[in-house]
């Protein structure tokens, strides 16, 4: 798929309506077990939503665009779910939820998103153009955040980042000096050719106002990960007293729906109060 027209992605995509919050994020077929909520007045309480295998689309009336992307898959095998369904349900943004089936950090082709990172970047650029984004927010945990990194990067359009546990670095060499061998088996025939560093790209991109790093105490893996990035002047780092979950975590803690539309929202300050309790901001 060759930078498509997005009216023509947009429709080779199902249709149907439905409410996000009755998804279940913990299922790699979410998105077909939805179920219209009936509100107290007997209307159907819904949004058009859209949906390929690598990409799911709730259209809103706004001028906010977020692009939510999935991590791994635990599973051997295994498609990732969709993720943070649950905690956007109720977002007033247009959501964009996007994943891997490969499990390779959008490394391999992905035939409904492209065929190249490069390729993946500039369909996405278009969803978000026919969208008519003001605003465009980036998310993602684990590889799914060394997603959001990368694509925030190559989509050139001015953005927001919040990431949840980020890899910064996948090259064999820094993972081998550090220890890190919990991505091995998944990162085996990923291509080399592909962005495997999000630090050159972050260096030099200029249209990221802010990237929000979420990393948990308990995981020194995480934190040399996200040390790399400790030069860059629009990056904050989060530590909080947990493992590398973070966003599970934040969510036990009731916290995750909140610090989310804190982020959409750009309330930078906000965003470290009321978390104040549960972070050191370094």
């Amino acid at each position: 798929m060759t930078h498509c027209n997005p009216k023509h992605l947009l429709s080779c995509w199902y249709q149907f309506d439905a409410v996000a919050n009755h998804m279940d994020p913990t299922r790699s077929d979410e998105f077909i077990h939805v179920k219209q909520h009936h509100g107290q007045d007997g209307r159907t309480d819904s949004m058009p939503i859209q949906y390929s295998e690598s990409i799911m689309l709730m259209r809103q009336d706004s001028p906010v665009t977020i692009i939510a992307f999935a991590g791994i898959s635990q599973a051997f095998g295994g498609i990732p779910p969709f993720n943070f369904v649950r905690a956007l349900g109720n977002a007033k943004a247009n959501i964009i939820f996007v994943r891997d089936p490969n499990n390779k950090w959008f490394g391999n082709p992905i035939p409904d998103l492209g065929d190249s990172t490069l390729e993946m970047a500039a369909n996405l650029r278009l969803i978000v153009n026919e969208l008519n984004t003001n605003q465009l927010c980036l998310m993602g945990i684990s590889s799914g955040a060394f997603a959001a990194l990368m694509f925030a990067a190559l989509i050139e359009d001015p953005c927001r980042v919040l990431a949840f546990s980020p890899q910064t670095c996948i090259r064999p060499s820094f993972l081998n000096m550090i220890g890190d061998s919990r991505y091995n088996q998944k990162l085996h025939g990923r291509r080399d050719s592909e962005v495997q560093d999000v630090l050159p790209l972050l260096e030099t991109a200029i249209n990221i106002e802010k990237i929000h790093a979420i990393l948990g105490k308990q995981d020194p893996l995480d934190v040399h990960h996200i040390q790399r990035l400790s030069d860059l002047p629009n990056v904050v780092t989060h530590i909080i007293e947990c493992g590398h979950n973070t966003a599970g975590y934040l969510k036990k803690r009731r916290l995750l729906q909140s610090a989310i539309d804190r982020f959409i929202h750009c309330d930078d300050q906000g965003f470290s109060t009321m978390l104040y309790e549960e972070i050191t901001i370094l």
